[in-house]
């Protein structure tokens, strides 16, 4: 019985992936065939398991066809219209100026989905009935917005714009999603009050998976300390939640069916006070089937468990499929129900020797499990990450206890206040070595640049296979290291040498623009009219193209909220800004001569010029205008072609 459902769920998976990242149904039946075929041919003693796997490819093309016919197409024709929406409250944000934003699961404009949309501040809670009038759009990829992939993860395929009516109806709310909101909301302005500052920030994240709290800067740290996965609520926190906890209930109640239902409630109960979030959710359905399978008598295979919670995620919300978070957690998982015990069975060290390998291992095993999905997602990937976990990863999750205790005697602030104090501390400490780890340059390596994308994608190839070829120890050892090395050498390669292509990024936003003259790893940032709206896209290409020195920032404003906006939300913070400078002024920075127009900049270098108007560019005696463009722009200084970004 063991594994029996591995094959099933991964192609029942691989369906759904290929359709959902725009291949056609033909060309996703067609790859599936061959596999099927070559399975055949190859692998006779397997027929029946190919068979199996051909029948939950075909039910899984079948599913998101179906799902995406009934629900994602209908709505997306919707796109331009006025429509009427009718459903609950299930998100709540206010935006300032009497502006609230609303998120509605229910009927929008007859087809089941959710919404977001602006409407005037009024007496609205969660869990309630409204009905509204709002134009929608569909969601695509935009310069300033979240991937529509995600969008689609959570079932919204419109977006809103401001409610032409909006109103509650007398129908009954929902109270269990109403409490359970407060309730997060409850533990997070617990966290923020109790503990203050950064840390209490880090903890609402940990808690109820709030970040807004976390400045750009901290969030960076993290992230690029390889612990990032510690302050998005997910199946991490319902794994310690539920190991910190078992100890402790089984020292009061002997019964062993009594304790896990006892365990249990309390894990859905984390659940709720996370706002039900997906990661959660999933996390906690996947324990219950575990432990369930053993208040029954029936030893439970995690990777069977596992395979069994992707097959009824993926069916009740297939485009679930890519869910970043979905992805990441389903994988690190799998990492550490197969490769990791595989790899650890070889540790032959006891005592504290043996538990430090032991989470080496863990971490190198969910690092190279989830790598390709990394690429796919991520602008930077960490690659400190097994050490990072190994030394900070400890501290949260003592912070984490704390954390829960304080909320569960929440209702005793001198009983909960030192429980805070003490996940202050921990927490400091976690900041303090994320800072530290972070500082190193090679902690972190670009995503989007060629040369390093290759040799991740060849160095997980050779591994693999030197693994499968001689699966032992010493090969293991050797072929993760040895990965990580490969990386981290080829980054440090690409950062010394000096740059070739010189090239400038346009970030177009109506008539105002962002601009990045990058050549290597240097750059130099022009705003056009835009105040810093689009720090989070400029952002996001410095991490991704290895950009990490930004030697001046011009304004074309006399802005400098526009500069404390650079300074707070840019990856790598200009090392100079110039925004007071009159019409007609020149700044020479090296080899690039930068001139002050009365809308933009004129650039000259190599020969080159180029004109930036904030909604015009002009090069090589062309004029291209970017008012109405929703996607990044990359102009070529070699052969200077203007191609999307």
């Amino acid at each position: 019985m063991k594994r029996k459902l591995l094959v099933p769920s991964a192609a029942y998976f691989a369906a759904m992936f290929l359709l959902a990242k725009g291949l056609g149904l033909a060309a996703a039946l067609g790859t599936g065939l061959t596999v099927f075929v070559f399975a055949l041919v190859f692998i006779k003693d397997r027929r029946k398991t190919a068979i199996t796997g051909l029948c939950f490819f075909l039910a899984g093309a079948a599913v998101f066809s179906g799902y995406r016919l009934i629900f994602a197409d209908r709505a997306e024709a919707l796109d331009g219209k006025e429509i009427d929406v009718h459903g609950k409250v299930t998100e709540l944000k206010y935006l300032g100026s009497d502006k609230l934003l609303v998120t509605v699961d229910g009927d929008c404009g007859g087809v089941s989905a959710r919404l977001s949309f602006t409407c005037e501040n009024s007496d609205v809670d969660y869990g309630d009935r409204i009905k509204a009038r709002v134009e929608v759009s569909k969601i695509t990829d935009t310069l300033k917005g979240t991937s529509a992939d995600w969008y689609r993860s959570e079932g919204m395929y419109i977006r809103g714009g401001e409610a032409a009516s909006f109103e509650k109806t007398k129908e009954i709310p929902d109270y269990p999603l109403k409490w359970s909101m407060h309730l997060r909301d409850s533990l997070c302005k617990k966290m923020l009050g109790g503990i203050g500052g950064e840390e209490g920030a880090f903890a609402a994240a940990m808690i109820c998976g709030d970040k807004s709290w976390l400045s750009d800067a901290t969030e960076r740290n993290v992230y690029r300390s390889g612990i990032g996965h510690i302050f998005s609520v997910s199946g991490t926190h319902v794994v310690l939640i539920f190991t910190m906890l078992s100890g402790f209930i089984s020292l009061l109640v002997r019964s062993k069916k009594l304790r896990m239902a006892i365990l249990l409630c309390i894990i859905w109960f984390f659940s709720a006070a996370a706002g039900l979030s997906p990661s959660v959710v999933r996390a906690s359905f996947l324990l219950t089937v575990m432990v369930s399978g053993e208040l029954i008598h029936r030893r439970t295979d995690r990777l069977n468990a596992l395979c069994f919670s992707s097959l009824v995620m993926l069916t009740f919300s297939p485009y679930a499929v890519t869910s970043v978070s979905f992805l990441l957690s389903y994988s690190a998982v799998f990492a550490l129900v197969t490769a990791a015990p595989f790899a650890m069975g070889f540790v032959k060290a006891a005592g504290v020797k043996r538990d430090i390998l032991h989470g080496l291992i863990a971490s190198f095993s969910i690092l190279i499990v989830t790598m390709p999905i990394q690429l796919m997602y991520f602008d930077e990937i960490s690659v400190i990450a097994p050490v990072s976990n190994l030394i900070l990863v400890p501290l949260c999750t003592l912070a984490l206890g704390f954390c829960v205790a304080a909320a569960a005697f929440g209702w005793a602030a001198f009983s909960c206040t030192p429980f805070l104090m003490f996940a202050k501390v921990l927490l400091r400490l976690v900041f303090i070595g994320a800072k530290a780890l972070a500082s190193l340059q090679l902690a972190y390596i670009p995503a989007g640049v060629p040369a390093v994308r290759t040799a991740i994608l060849l160095s997980l190839a050779a591994a693999l296979a030197a693994v499968i070829i001689r699966p032992k120890a010493k090969v293991i050892a050797v072929s993760a290291i040895g990965a990580v090395f490969v990386w981290v050498s080829v980054s440090a390669v690409w950062f010394c040498r000096p740059g070739d292509d010189k090239k400038l990024l346009i970030l177009p936003n109506g008539t105002t623009m962002q601009c990045l003259l990058y050549q290597g790893k240097d750059g130099v940032l022009f705003d056009i009219g835009s105040g810093g709206r689009l720090n989070k896209a400029v952002s996001r290409y410095e991490q991704r193209m290895g950009v990490r020195c930004i030697s001046c920032a011009f304004i074309s404003r006399r802005d400098r909220a526009a500069a404390d906006r650079m300074k707070a939300e840019l990856a790598f913070v200009p090392e100079s800004f110039c925004f007071e400078h009159d019409e007609g002024t020149k700044i020479v920075l090296g080899d690039l001569t930068v001139t002050v127009l009365e809308k933009g900049y004129k650039l000259e270098t190599d020969g080159r010029e180029i004109d930036l108007t904030g909604k015009t560019i002009e090069y090589s005696g062309k004029t291209f205008d970017t008012t109405k463009v929703k996607n990044a722009l990359i102009l070529d200084l070699d052969s200077m072609e203007l191609s999307d970004g």
